[in-house]
C-alpha cells in the first residue's frame, strides 16, 4: 500500500505532482513556516533554514522580486514560469 499522500502511480513516476519534473510540493515544503507577507529574499532564507532541495532552491531563486502576500501568491508566481 502506498504511503498516505502518495499514489502508486506517483511512486512509479516521480514527475507526477510536479511541472516539468519539479514538484510544487517540494517548493511548498521548502517554504513551510514562512511568515507572510514575505519578500523573495525571505523565501530564500526560509528555504535554506528548512534544508530545501537544490531543485526547490533553484525554483525559488528564479521567482520574481516582489512581496508575496501568501503561499497562494507564491504558487501563482511559480505557475507563471512553468
Amino acid at each position: 500500500m502506498a504511503p498516505i499522500g502518495k499514489s502508486k502511480e506517483s511512486e512509479k513516476n516521480p514527475n507526477i505532482g510536479g511541472v516539468g519534473g519539479h514538484s510544487v510540493s517540494n517548493v511548498t515544503h521548502a517554504l513551510r513556516g514562512t511568515d507572510f507577507p514575505a519578500q523573495k529574499q525571505d523565501l530564500i532564507k526560509q528555504a535554506k533554514q528548512n534544508h530545501a532541495t537544490k531543485e526547490a532552491m533553484q525554483e525559488i531563486e528564479q521567482m520574481e522580486e516582489k512581496e508575496y502576500g501568501s503561499m497562494a501568491d507564491v504558487m501563482k508566481d511559480y505557475g507563471k514560469h512553468h
